[in-house]
């Protein structure tokens, strides 16, 4: 299933990655290459950001219904995406999914789990959804961290409630169990919000 759009962000890159990009953007019509300046200076997490922001802004995300952030040290298997959106086709409630993270066993050659990466989370993710899964010390951290820094919160209060409540869950049955029951309780409001677009696509 190949993309409508796919932009590249070139963040900077000083060796052939111009032109082994200006090679792939010959053959494949729906290939963009987004080139940002050299900011001068490594910067690991803070620049991903930067170039996704980057990437987002350079086309309309109304044109689109879904979408996908990668990095390069990604290798995926055959009919990921076919698969990823049947299930979203699917199931409309989903707002993100992905696969498992896998690393390869550089002795033996064995794909080893990337450990704490359950069924319950969207793995790589920057988005809130895939946020929402943390560990206690992770909490913790985000509680008092954010409140040293004087870091602004988000604005809807109905959402922090939701969020407080299952980070809460989540310490005290496991994420896989607080998840479930977040999904079950969740059911219902989504179904009485889109109640409307249910019957419009069942016409």
């Amino acid at each position: 299933m190949p993309p409508a759009l796919w932009v590249v962000v070139d963040d900077g890159s000083s060796d052939e990655t111009p032109a082994i990009l200006d090679d792939y953007r010959s053959r494949r019509p729906y290939l963009r290459v987004l080139r940002r300046t050299d900011r001068g200076r490594r910067s690991v997490g803070p620049g991903v950001v930067e170039a996704s922001y980057a990437g987002l802004g350079s086309f309309d995300l109304g044109e689109f219904p879904y979408l996908c952030k990668l990095d390069l040290d990604q290798e995926l298997p055959a009919r990921y995406f076919e698969r990823l959106l049947g299930l979203m086709e699917a199931n409309p409630r989903l707002g993100t999914t992905s696969g498992k993270p896998y690393f390869v066993d550089p002795r033996s050659g064995a794909l080893v789990p990337e450990v704490g990466c359950g069924d319950e989370m969207s793995v790589g993710n920057d988005e809130v959804l895939s946020h929402l899964v943390l560990g206690s010390a992770a909490i913790a951290w985000g509680y008092f961290g954010s409140r040293l820094r004087g870091a602004s919160r988000y604005e809807d209060p109905g959402f922090r409630r939701f969020l407080r409540r299952y980070q809460h869950a989540c310490l005290l049955h496991g994420k896989r169990e607080a998840t479930r029951r977040a999904d079950l309780a969740q059911a219902a409001v989504w179904s009485r919000a889109h109640a409307g677009e249910l019957k419009e696509s069942s016409k």
